[in-house]
């Protein structure tokens, strides 16, 4: 045993000095606050040029609604409840052109395209949605946007981490600069962060309530968790089969019963209040009929294709698919593994009836698994996958900047699902030569 150094009571006695793990929180409340200011700058700069209103998803989804709500209206008809609540402020930051459904975009991408002239309101969540992001409206239209994209940066950092969690991977701290920054690099990323979108806040609630659910730790928080992963109910629908499933054969009750006191309360307290907003919503989302604005889904491709047979081949083919996933889900519900929940969300992400083109982050998960895998092997061959997998994020995900027909833009946008299913199939595929070690060890052993 090495000598240690020898110290006086009167040494020990003296307190040590504070070290930077004291300074944590009031250097992460710091780095919220400059995030903050950021993202207020930015705003800010594209507000010298248009309209924030008129650009940003969660000005209707979240700012307005939530004024809406408050002031004990109907969110789905928010143009009605503008016209007889009509301020100053929203003439400056709405426009009286949006109640008339004459409003056009500012966006150069989208010249002259009418802000949806035939809805009477612009509100396609869930009615509880609108209580739960009221806060947001207490204040201006640009500070809640740019709250907001506090929340979807927070959010991100902390998918990221369950995520990591989950893989059972740490890397090393300048690979994880580098993997923070090419996460924030991911189009569908910057599309999030831009607009203000739900998708980050449910990819993380999703993720944080599997590493609790994995970890047997606060049941009670994983089922909030789970519920408000409603918000995008189309996009969690397939993994909620497998999750739901997992919990009743390894007997998680105590989740179960968390989710669903949870969602009853999200979905059943509006209800309460507001009896008719179901039969509101439902025309308002289009369930009868999946739209193909920028929809990556192979639904948008049988409404293109095969016109009104559109639901008989979506069916069919949905339905093997979903076969197929339960086959392959087999094994994690024996052994309470999660190993098959990468894979799940590329599969299920096109299987949606809807989606946008920045509800493709949910694809980090998968590509975090492929560099977790392929890319820690030997020197050589990590240093290509690295290449390969920094090269689809950061580039692959512009199909939607190329000069196409926007009809056509779900064909390009199930590009990135199917070559992250191709790489993920490569990065798990068992290596030749531990096949060959495995067979080697099987022969000494016969």
């Amino acid at each position: 045993m090495k000598p240690g150094r020898m110290t006086t009571p009167l040494q020990q006695s003296v307190p040590r000095p504070r070290t930077i793990r004291h300074l944590r929180p009031l250097l992460a409340c710091l780095g919220l606050l400059g995030l903050l200011a950021i993202n207020w700058l930015y705003l800010d700069s594209q507000r010298q040029h248009y309209r924030l209103f008129t650009v940003k998803d969660f000005s209707h989804h979240g700012w307005l609604a939530g004024r809406i709500v408050l002031g004990g209206g109907d969110p789905y008809q928010s143009r009605a409840w503008l016209r007889s609540h009509w301020t100053p402020e929203y003439e400056q930051e709405i426009g009286y052109a949006y109640v008339t459904g004459q409003i056009t975009y500012a966006i150069p991408t989208r010249p002259g395209t009418v802000y949806n002239p035939e809805k009477l309101s612009d509100f396609v969540y869930p009615l509880w949605v609108a209580y739960v992001f009221s806060p947001f409206a207490l204040v201006s239209v640009q500070w809640a946007l740019a709250l907001m994209m506090l929340l979807d940066e927070i959010a991100l950092l902390i998918a990221v981490w369950c995520a990591c969690r989950l893989l059972n991977f740490r890397p090393q701290p300048q690979w994880t600069v580098i993997l923070l920054l090419l996460v924030f690099g991911f189009y569908p990323t910057l599309r999030v962060l831009q607009e203000g979108g739900f998708t980050l806040p449910v990819l993380a609630a999703f993720l944080a309530a599997v590493v609790l659910i994995r970890e047997r730790r606060l049941p009670w928080l994983a089922g909030l968790l789970l519920a408000l992963c409603t918000i995008k109910i189309q996009l969690v629908a397939i993994p909620f089969v497998f999750v739901g499933i997992w919990l009743l054969r390894q007997r998680c009750y105590a989740v179960i019963a968390a989710a669903a006191l949870t969602a009853g309360v999200l979905w059943g307290v509006p209800t309460l209040l507001t009896p008719g907003w179901v039969a509101e919503w439902l025309p308002i989302v289009r369930l009868g009929n999946p739209t193909v604005y920028i929809q990556p889904t192979l639904w948008s491709l049988w409404v293109t294709f095969l016109g009104p047979y559109w639901w008989i081949v979506g069916s069919i083919v949905t339905s093997l698919l979903f076969v197929g996933l339960l086959w392959y889900w087999r094994a994690d519900w024996r052994t309470g593994q999660w190993n098959t929940l990468p894979a799940t969300f590329i599969i299920a992400l096109p299987m949606t009836l809807f989606s946008w083109d920045y509800d493709q982050v949910f694809l980090l998960l998968p590509w975090l698994a492929c560099w977790a895998t392929a890319a820690t092997g030997e020197a050589g061959s990590a240093r290509l996958w690295r290449y390969v997998l920094i090269l689809w994020i950061l580039l692959l995900p512009l199909y939607s900047l190329l000069p196409i027909p926007r009809n056509q833009q779900q064909t390009y946008g199930l590009l990135l699902p199917a070559t992250l299913l191709i790489l993920y199939y490569r990065a798990h595929r068992p290596a030749p030569t531990a096949t060959l070690q495995q067979a080697v060890q099987a022969g000494g052993r016969g």
